[in-house]
C-alpha cells in the first residue's frame, strides 16, 4: 500500500501506478522516464515518503505519484 503523509493526515494513493520503463510527463511539462521507486535519493533517512525516480535529460529526480501524468502510446494502422 502507498501512503504519503500529507499535513498530518494519511491519504491512500494506490489507485496512482506506474511501472519502471512508462513514459510520463512532470507538473513542470517535462517528459521523463520511470526508472525506480523508493525512497528519496537525496534523503531515505528523513522522508517517509515513497516516491517515483523518473530518468529526465540524463538526471534522475524524485516524484509523488500525483505530479507525474503518463504518456499515452499512440498506435499506429
Amino acid at each position: 500500500m502507498n501512503l504519503a503523509h500529507i499535513m498530518g493526515d494519511y491519504f491512500v494513493l494506490d489507485h496512482i501506478k506506474f511501472d519502471v520503463g512508462d513514459l510520463v510527463t512532470t507538473v513542470m511539462g517535462e517528459y521523463g522516464i520511470i526508472v525506480g521507486y523508493g525512497r528519496h535519493i537525496s534523503y531515505p533517512m528523513s522522508d517517509n515518503c515513497d516516491y517515483y525516480h523518473v530518468l529526465i535529460d540524463g538526471d534522475i529526480s524524485c516524484y509523488l505519484p500525483f505530479s507525474l501524468t503518463i504518456v499515452e502510446k499512440k498506435l499506429d494502422k
